[in-house]
């Protein structure tokens, strides 16, 4: 991966988000598939949507190719990056944006792991009818991408019977 590329990615999420060190390329190599290891040229964590944004954008301009990734606990080898290039992990995207008691609707960022999530609102009596099927570590947008189910989906239907809405950047980096 050219330097230039790299700069433009450091500025773009902070130095301390971006690395290319052989042990972290390592660890991002694997899942729980039989795929891999695949490794990325370079590893990026932003930290908001105008950040996958930006580097969405520079990946199209550039041609590099891009492979998100969430709690790496999917068995299918969807979160492998097959052709090198920048593997956008979204777990820094953690947050709780938004509680809106009357609906009983939470807004939060893509990277949450169910685990906190299910604690979080637990705190205010409230409960999610399933459980995923790969423990709490999956990410929330992990498991509605692959339209989960888990325990009490027979009953209660996919995670994505749960959800409102999404905000989505496009590959082409638009929200």
């Amino acid at each position: 991966m050219g330097k230039g590329i790299v700069k433009e990615l450091e500025t773009i999420v902070g130095v301390e988000n971006v690395t290319d060190e052989e042990f972290e390329l390592v660890a991002y190599s694997r899942d729980w598939s039989y795929d891999g290891p695949l490794k990325p040229d370079i590893i990026v964590t932003p930290g908001s949507t105008e950040e996958v944004s930006a580097v969405m954008k520079l990946a199209n301009k550039t041609q590099t190719p891009v492979c998100v990734r969430g709690g790496g606990t999917t068995t299918t080898g969807m979160c492998l990056p097959r052709e090198g290039g920048i593997l956008l992990d979204l777990n820094r995207m953690g947050r709780i944006e938004e509680i809106d008691e009357d609906a009983m609707a939470v807004t939060m960022q893509a990277g949450i792991t169910v685990y906190r999530m299910i604690k979080f609102i637990e705190k205010r009596g409230w409960k999610i009818p399933l459980k995923p099927k790969f423990g709490s570590g999956v990410s929330m947008a992990g498991w509605a991408s692959f339209n989960g189910v888990g325990a009490g989906g027979s009953l209660y239907g996919r995670v994505t019977d749960m959800l409102l809405g999404l905000e989505v950047v496009l590959p082409t980096g638009e929200i």
